[in-house]
């Protein structure tokens, strides 16, 4: 799934760099993004090994206006978060 780092300015490289290392996967740069694609396991892995990040997002889709979104659509939340796991919508 396409994932995206936000971390803080001048880290961008530093960020990739761990991507790279923990989970042998190349990543996009961007001004304080950093874009790949992860495996659910894979993305476990690095919320527990990243040091350089502030926040992980994972793209559940595109649109070109929030009322387009139905959340409805991603019944299976349980799979991606436990109990423990806080996100925001």
């Amino acid at each position: 799934m396409k994932t995206f780092l936000i971390v803080n300015q001048g880290l961008e490289q530093v960020s990739a760099q761990e991507v790279k290392e923990i989970i042998n996967v190349k990543a996009k740069v961007f001004p304080e993004i950093v874009e790949f694609e992860a495996e659910k396991e894979e993305l476990l892995l690095l919320t527990y090994r990243l040091q350089s990040v502030r926040r992980i997002l994972i793209a559940v889709g595109k649109f070109k206006e929030i009322k387009e979104l139905e959340l409805s659509d991603f019944k299976n939340w349980s799979n991606f978060f436990t109990s423990e796991t806080a996100f925001k919508v």
